[in-house]
Formats: structure tokens, sequence, C-alpha cells
């Protein structure tokens, strides 16, 4: 088995393709049909939409990646298409049973990404990359190549998928017209509640910054008045001084003049 085993059929007696429980896909009655996610998935996010939710692609990328998400330990390609078919249940048309099969096409690309890493079996029997964060929890680990000498359709069979060379079979491609068929109109998904609850922070925490940030600015706007009030009242004060001198200046010019005169008028009756 590799990641959740195949898929169920589709009950010709749904009125409208709802999503059907399938491997790690385990869906609450009454079933959903496939919706959009807003922002994607934390993993398999390239769906348009999808039957799967934020913790199933949790799940997915744990399963492969481990606790830690770091993928490290198999090449990059052989990581990315190893997702892609771990990522199959995510396609709408898998998750709704209208592709009950994967495309032995995809197969081989898996084996041909792969040959030269290692993978071994969980004690549940999935098959997975053999990295740091997945080693000890598996048995043994061997080359791809080796555990699937046969080819691709040998290696999808250990890994418990349903194969097929016709169409409609999972091909790993998700901008089929199928899938963008089967995507318009859907509904758009509920948040988990985990993202409410960030969200509702990140947007209590937006509040209080914008009440500081008001705060400093009517700190800082105040403090400007005062220093200019104080401004102000420094040029008045020195207004006032200089009118009380030139008034002193003016009173002494004057009262000089009248002894002046005075002395003058005593000197002249004195001849």
């Amino acid at each position: 088995m590799l990641l959740g085993g195949g898929p169920h059929a589709v009950d010709g007696s749904d009125a409208k393709p709802t999503c059907k429980p399938q491997g790690w896909l385990q869906l609450d009655q009454p079933y959903p049909v496939p919706m959009s996610h807003s922002g994607g998935l934390p993993f398999c996010p390239q769906f348009p939409c999808t039957c799967c939710n934020h913790s199933h692609a949790l799940l997915i990328q744990r399963t492969l990646q481990g606790p830690d998400g770091l993928p490290g330990g198999v090449s990059p390609g052989c990581a990315a298409t190893t997702a892609l078919v771990a990522c199959r249940v995510c396609d709408p048309e898998v998750g709704t049973g209208a592709k009950p099969a994967v495309c032995t096409s995809m197969c081989d690309r898996w084996l041909s990404a792969c040959a030269n890493d290692f993978f071994g079996f969980e004690g549940s029997g999935n098959l997975v990359p053999c990295t740091e964060a997945t080693a000890d929890r598996l048995l043994v680990c061997s080359r791809l190549k080796d555990l699937a000498p046969e080819g691709g359709a040998q290696l999808c069979a250990l890994a418990d998928l349903v194969t097929s060379e016709k169409q409609p079979c999972y091909s790993g491609a998700y901008v089929e017209p199928s899938v963008v068929d089967a995507c318009a109109g859907a509904p758009v998904a509920p948040l988990p509640k985990f993202t409410q609850r960030l969200d509702a922070a990140a947007e209590a925490a937006a509040a209080l910054k914008a009440e500081k940030k008001a705060k400093a600015a009517a700190k800082a706007a105040a403090l400007l008045l005062k220093r200019k009030n104080k401004k102000s009242k420094k040029a008045s004060e020195g207004l006032s001084t200089a009118g009380l001198g030139l008034f002193a200046l003016v009173f002494v010019v004057i009262g000089g003049g009248v002894l002046v005169g005075m002395m003058i008028r005593a000197w002249r009756s004195r001849r």
C-alpha cells in the first residue's frame, strides 16, 4: 500500500459527485462535494478543488516527510513525483471515484524518478521514502528499482494501487479539462478552526499595533505642540523684555534731556 490505497467506486445512485472515503481520505457522512480552499492546502495544493481538507493534507505530508516536514534523503525529482502519487486522493475526480485507477504511465514515471532512491515498508504496509524522518518506522530500506525490477506496474501493485492503461485514470496532471469541469462552481471550504483562531489572533494583534501607533502619534503631536507653545512663550517673553528695555532707554534719554535743559537755564541765570 502506498499512502492510503485505492479508491472506492462511485455509487451510481448519487445525484451528484460526492467524495468517497478511501485510504487516508476518511470522511464523515453526509459525504461532501469537492471544495476549493482559500489559499490552498498546506500540502497537495495544486488542485482547484478537492475532497481533501487540511488534516488530510498534513497527514500525507507527515507520512512522507515525518513530523518536521523535511523531505531530505531522496532526490528532489523523486520527492516531487512521490508526492504527486501520494496526493492522488486530493484529485477531485479520484476523491469522487470518477478515476478509479492510477495510469500505468504515472507508475512508470514514479519508478523512473526514484529508481536509485531508497524506499521501505512501514509496519502498516505503506511504501514510503527512506529518509532520516521515516527510517525508524521502516523494516528495511532498498533501492526502488530493486523492489520493482519488472517496472512501474509492479511498483504500483506493491503500493496496492489499481492501475489502468486507459482513461479515466490518475496521470498526475491537475489542469485536465475534466478536473476543471469537476471544480466548476465548487463551494469554498470553511477555514479550519485553528486557522480561524490564528486569523482572530492576527486581527487582534493588528488592532493592538494600530492602537499603539495611534497613541504614539498622539503623544508625539502633543509633545510637538508643547515645544511650539514653549518657543512661542519664550519669543513673547523676549519681546516683552525688549519693550521694557526700549521704554527704559526712552525714559533715560528724555530724562537726561530735561536735566540738561535745567542745567543750561541755571547757568544762564547766573550770568
